[in-house]
């Protein structure tokens, strides 16, 4: 019963974000213990709107200049309620090369992090060890890190999410897997949303007879959207002054509710911009399209909704604003979404999208930006379902 031509033309993420952080330079099976767990983390299942972010594959990471790190780490503490991490990539290395052979480290040093910074932990169940998805055990091929496990290795990802689940037990939220990644069908034209669903459905019945306190979500399905109907492949019949949405992505969330053995919330991202010409009215306006699939996620499911990634753009390629930030936030809140994650809080080179902190590589980093303080208000409001900022 329910639960409550196009391939990737999104704006592209940098390179790094797609290869891990190489901490050791073979499998190992990691010994040490799990790094201690953060205060008791915030219950995101209560009423209420939460702001977060997720780490790539930089952030404020001890390696890096002391003095930057702390200053970061000040940032988070003060201003961040969520922090979500990848179990693979974006951070961290395979936890397990080989069958059977975990490396745990850099996934313990970010959650270290998340502790140390007082953080609640979201896991996002992506990334597969390359031997998952017909790679050879004991290497990683970082450029295959958005290719799916094969349907036979379905229950070993799975198995490895448990195993995680168990070693940081301060996890109490999970997305499972990350934008679809590997699962869509070119001869279609679509998402094989079938497939995804068997993924999904295995993991989420492992982690539930593991330990059914653990909340679980998906499909984490990028809202696509274009400038105009004419000149998408398939328009759905939502628009508004930001443009039109994709049908795609809301025929995979009809399916998915539809035929998910169950799910604690419901996940989504998404850009300001279109896919076609970006940003088409004013920043601000703009983010009025997180409103729109808000209200049509409402008309489907009671599940809360998550945005795992809230991404605002700004006109033209250039900078957005602290007020087009403000508007997001806004959009989402006013429209009864739970969660909202920003991705990558630090800044980077030719970074246009909100961050929060400059990078910790050198002396003198890790100071907060020009959207720091929106989203130190937001943090500091949230948590209210009648708060209005």
């Amino acid at each position: 019963m329910p639960v409550g031509s196009v391939a990737r033309h999104r704006p592209p993420r940098r390179a790094t974000a797609l290869i891990g952080l190489i901490l050791c330079t073979a499998a190992c099976t990691s010994t040490s213990p799990a790094p201690a767990a953060s205060p008791e983390p915030i219950d995101l299942s209560a009423p209420g709107f939460w702001t977060g972010v997720t780490h790539d594959q930089y952030s404020a990471d001890s390696w890096f200049d002391a003095g930057s790190v702390a200053a970061a780490r000040t940032v988070l503490t003060d201003d961040v309620q969520i922090q979500n991490q990848s179990l693979m990539g974006w951070g961290a290395n395979s936890p397990e090369p080989s069958p059977g052979v975990y490396d745990w480290s850099s996934l313990d040093a970010r959650m270290g992090l998340i502790s140390q910074t007082n953080g609640t932990t979201v896991l996002t169940l992506c990334g597969a060890p390359d031997w998952m998805k017909g790679g050879t055990a004991g290497t990683t091929d970082w450029s295959l890190l958005e290719v799916a496990p094969t349907p036979e290795h379905y229950q070993d990802f799975a198995d490895l999410a448990v195993a995680a689940l168990e070693r940081y037990p301060q996890v109490r939220y999970v997305q499972v897997w990350n934008e679809m990644k590997g699962f869509f069908d070119a001869s279609t034209n679509t998402w094989d949303v079938a497939a995804y669903t068997a993924l999904y459905n295995t993991v989420y019945d492992a982690i539930k007879a593991a330990d059914p306190t653990v909340q679980v979500g998906g499909p984490y399905v990028v809202m696509d959207s274009w400038s105009s109907a004419a000149v998408a492949s398939h328009p759905s019949a939502i628009s508004g002054a930001w443009g039109v949405l994709d049908q795609r992505p809301l025929d995979v969330l009809t399916s998915w509710l539809q035929d998910a053995h169950g799910a604690d919330f419901v996940v989504v991202d998404g850009w300001t911009g279109t896919k076609d010409e970006g940003v088409t009215t004013d920043p601000v306006t703009a983010a009025q399209k997180f409103a729109a699939v808000d209200t049509w996620l409402a008309e489907q499911t009671t599940l809360p909704i998550w945005w795992a990634e809230l991404h605002v753009s700004g006109s033209d390629g250039a900078a957005t604003t602290p007020e087009a930030l403000d508007a997001a936030l806004r959009a989402v809140f006013t429209t009864g979404a739970r969660v909202a994650l920003l991705w990558d809080p630090q800044h980077d080179d030719g970074e246009t999208e909100p961050w929060l902190w400059t990078q910790v590589s050198a002396p003198g980093g890790g100071l907060r930006g020009p959207y720091d303080s929106v989203w130190k208000d937001w943090s500091t409001r949230s948590g209210s379902p009648s708060a209005s900022p």
